[in-house]
């Protein structure tokens, strides 16, 4: 297979991985594809070349991941990219696991007691294409809000710091805007962008309190300062919003736009109302930018969500939730591991302009691994080049659709 090569050659480029490492990671990767059944270390090891214990050591030792995920990102020249982080519920069980706690289940829309992943990615604006950076494991005991009077390190606090940390990285690529959900609606978070010189696009609450600012002069004889701001924002009258027209690509949406004040944030926002003309319903998204358009921060927003297919393909092709240790070092390992797995077969696919979906790449992954042991077993490799041999080649096909997009 072609993403074979690919594997080795990037993994192979990268200077901080001993040479064992660069070998396993190419094993394993291609392993997570091809194998069949729960990807844990027993499992691993029945598809793959090493032995369990091996498998076991090797997510001991420390793999700089972000290297790993940037190398894959300007292998296929990704452009025009913003910044995206979110959180995903890993179910998990076992008293003594690392970070075991009550977290949000967007899926159940609940609290449930497990593990959570924070990560901090970044999408391409015009192949529309999300890419995993980093992904660490959510401490427990951290509290979701501030729940004094004093300031306390909560979990917003652990988010906004891995975003830091990245950006200051001297290889991260300079991404000026970053949007998140509605979650990340904070004054913690709006003030680290504005720390690190970036703007921040998210959604507010439906009734999120808005000012409009005082424009014009006091009328004459009126005696003290001017005033700086002129009435709440009420949405059921946009007259005072700049009419942005509907979406180009969904015009039953309009969009008005205003340059207010947060009252709860301290600060000026560029919010846009989005009206949905059918239901009548609206959403609130707002941009630290005040010179954004509104279509710009509507699109930037709707790219937000890739990065919740990247958490669905890697829990559902790559074993996300399936690690079988509860130590920290081998569940950071392999919530990495899965998550760049994911980001490395997509970018093999746009190198090789292939429009193969993820369960024919397993297909072709699992068929090639069939051959490869019949092969070594059968002592035929002298006579068949698993590259060129049309059988062999039709035998690895076997059961794909190639034009499946």
């Amino acid at each position: 297979m072609q993403f074979q090569t690919y594997l080795a050659e990037l993994f192979g480029s990268l200077k901080t991985l001993t040479t064992s490492q660069r070998k396993f990671l190419t094993e394993i990767v291609f392993v997570l594809f091809a194998m069949r059944g729960r990807a844990n270390f027993t499992n691993m090891a029945r598809y793959s070349r090493y032995h369990e214990s091996t498998i076991r050591r090797q997510y001991d030792r420390p793999v700089d991941f972000v290297e790993v995920n940037l190398a894959a990102i300007r292998s296929v020249e990704a452009s025009n990219l913003i910044g995206v982080f979110d959180c995903s519920f890993i179910p998990k069980s076992g008293d003594h696991t690392y970070g075991l706690d009550r977290f949000w289940s967007g899926c159940d829309s609940t609290t449930k007691r497990g593990l959570e992943i924070s990560t901090v990615g970044c999408i391409d604006t015009i192949q529309k294409h999300a890419w995993t950076v980093d992904v660490r494991q959510t401490p427990a005991g951290l509290a979701a809000e501030t729940t004094t009077a004093n300031e306390t390190y909560t979990r917003v606090n652990f988010y906004v710091d891995q975003v830091d940390e990245l950006v200051r990285r001297a290889d991260f690529p300079d991404i000026s805007h970053w949007v998140s959900d509605g979650y990340y609606a904070k004054v913690k978070v709006f003030d680290r962008m504005d720390d690190l010189g970036k703007y921040l696009i998210t959604k507010l609450r439906c009734d999120a309190n808005l000012k409009y600012f005082a424009v014009g002069k006091q009328r004459n004889g009126t005696r003290g300062a001017y005033k700086t701001y002129d009435g709440k924002v009420k949405y059921d009258d946009l007259s005072r919003f700049l009419d942005e027209g509907c979406h180009p690509d969904f015009p039953h949406l309009h969009m008005y736009r205003q340059v207010v004040y947060g009252v709860q944030f301290k600060r000026k926002l560029n919010v846009v109302i989005l009206v949905n003309t059918n239901t009548q319903k609206y959403v609130v998204l707002a941009s630290t930018d005040l010179t954004q358009d509104a279509l710009t921060i509507v699109n930037f927003y709707k790219l937000r969500f890739q990065i919740e297919f990247i958490f669905r393909d890697a829990k559902q092709f790559t074993g996300l939730t399936h690690c079988q240790s509860r130590q920290k070092q081998r569940l950071h390992f392999h919530f990495n591991l899965t998550c760049s797995a994911i980001n490395l077969v997509n970018a093999e696919r746009l190198l090789s302009g292939t429009e193969m979906s993820l369960n024919s790449y397993i297909r072709q992954a699992y068929n090639t691994r069939v051959v490869e042991q019949l092969l070594e077993n059968l002592d035929l490799r002298a006579e068949f080049d698993i590259n060129t041999c049309p059988e062999i080649q039709e035998v690895i096909h076997w059961g794909i659709l190639e034009d499946t997009a």
